[in-house]
């Protein structure tokens, strides 16, 4: 399955609500796994930026969109979804370069 990365950074709104945000994690795994797909991991991080990272694998590139615009229609985040790829992946792609 395709691989994505998302950065996530807190809206004021999921600052607000700062003590659910590992249920509300939660619910966004289960509809990632409820549409076919797989949380590879899901990492809470410090800096100026983003305050999340998401590694999840879907179907196809329109599922991971469709997610990620539903996280984000919640008000609570703000959502960059970029499509990822593993060593092997990298490796076909670059074979196709020769």
């Amino acid at each position: 399955m395709p691989i994505f990365v998302s950065l996530v950074t807190l809206t004021s709104q999921g600052v607000e609500e700062l003590t659910k945000t590992v249920d509300r994690a939660q619910d966004y795994w289960k509809k990632i796994e409820e549409a076919g797909g797989v949380v590879r991991e899901h990492l809470w991080v410090m800096g100026d930026t983003y305050d999340a990272v998401v590694i999840f694998e879907t179907p196809d590139a329109e599922t991971a969109h469709r997610l990620s615009l539903q996280v984000a229609s919640l008000g609570n985040t703000h959502v960059v979804t970029m499509r990822a790829f593993d060593a092997g992946s990298m490796r076909e792609i670059v074979k196709l370069l020769t």
